[in-house]
């Protein structure tokens, strides 16, 4: 934060360029500020807020008290919008409990505590910035941003300042805590995408293994397998060899129902993911490009867990098709239709599918 462009003697001025005065935020209010020469700059948003006139009700926490004693006049304080968690804009404030929040991520910075998060993953405090009123009424900058947050003492010291000397030059901290992140997230509610991300790994390896025993095939033969009910009896070859899978097969039941139950966690989980991300507003700026991904990956997952179930050519497979095939022919009908006639086109027959009728000897791949 040392590097945005606040200066000392700055003004506050909002996202018109209209330097701020005290008059312009009742108690309670706040106002996104910048400085003159970087207005709208993502770096430099400032949150600027009246909490309190009344005299000491801003007196800031025994760690920051010689430091900021004269850093919040008359009531008002300023506070980065840039999260320390990730980066994203800490762009509410709830006026009853003063706390700042994250909507990306849920972390929750108590104002009238220098900032410090008590909720969510943000690692530390927001960066303060020390503002003061002039002669003219003017806010103004007393100085840039610092790092307003306490340092490690002792041996840890040592330690400390050999790792910010190399951060500086090479700039890993930034990078380094993201991948962590990624990784090992700081709040449960991560976890979902977490799952998610699991799900698919074990989905690549039990789908590996069945690709070595399926026969993508719809050619008919004489079924003389494991499965007693259904010796003799026509089947696909695509049929005949998922019987095999769970019958034959050493492992081949455990590896289709790992599979089964695995592409059901992985589509369910990227729903509460993406409905968690829609309703904290996680999907806004400048995260947009994360929300379109997640709803590509959720469309993805569908239409291939569809494409999955498909294949094995048994009573499922029948049904799955028929609905598809159904629903699309219906759409065709009343798009081709609409402009001339209110009357719905009728439907050609469906091909016969001899899977749909060979898996009505009672089994199923569940």
């Amino acid at each position: 934060m040392r590097q945005t462009p606040w200066r000392k003697g700055a003004y506050l001025v909002d996202v018109t360029g209209r330097k701020i005065k005290p008059t312009d935020i009742e108690v309670g209010g706040f106002i996104t500020v910048f400085p003159p020469d970087d207005v709208g700059g993502a770096y430099s948003q400032t949150m600027l807020i009246h909490v309190n006139e009344q005299p000491g009700y801003l007196t800031p926490p025994p760690q920051f008290a010689k430091q900021r004693a004269t850093w919040a006049p008359q009531g008002f304080i300023a506070f980065s919008k840039v999260c320390t968690h990730a980066g994203c804009p800490v762009g509410l404030y709830q006026e009853l409990t003063e706390k700042m929040l994250c909507p990306c991520h849920q972390s929750l910075f108590d104002v009238r505590d220098a900032a410090i998060p008590i909720f969510g993953p943000a690692p530390r405090p927001l960066p303060q910035l020390p503002i003061y009123i002039d002669s003219d009424g003017y806010f103004r900058a007393q100085d840039g941003y610092n790092e307003p947050w306490d340092r490690v003492t002792g041996s840890g010291a040592m330690v400390d300042a050999l790792f910010n000397w190399f951060d500086v030059r090479l700039g890993i901290s930034g990078s380094g805590r993201k991948m962590v992140n990624k990784i090992f997230p700081d709040h449960w509610s991560f976890m979902i995408g977490e799952i998610a991300l699991y799900s698919f790994i074990v989905l690549l390896g039990t789908g590996v293994f069945l690709t070595l025993y399926f026969v993508p095939s719809s050619k008919e033969v004489i079924y003389h397998g494991s499965y007693g009910p259904l010796r003799g009896q026509p089947v696909s070859e695509a049929f005949a060899s998922t019987l095999n899978l769970s019958f034959a097969v050493r492992g081949g039941l455990l590896m289709r129902q790992m599979h089964h139950w695995a592409a059901n966690i992985f589509v369910g989980s990227i729903v509460v993911h993406m409905l968690r991300v829609f309703f904290t507003g996680a999907f806004r700026k400048p995260r947009e490009l994360n929300w379109i991904i997640g709803s590509t990956m959720l469309i993805l997952a569908i239409f291939n867990g569809f494409l999955g179930y498909s294949l094995p050519d048994d009573l499922v497979s029948g049904t799955g098709i028929r609905i598809s095939f159904s629903i699309v022919e219906s759409i065709r009908s009343s798009v081709a239709t609409w402009p001339f006639s209110s009357s719905a086109a009728t439907s050609p027959a469906m091909p016969s599918s001899r899977g749909f009728s060979s898996s009505m000897c009672s089994f199923s791949r569940r």
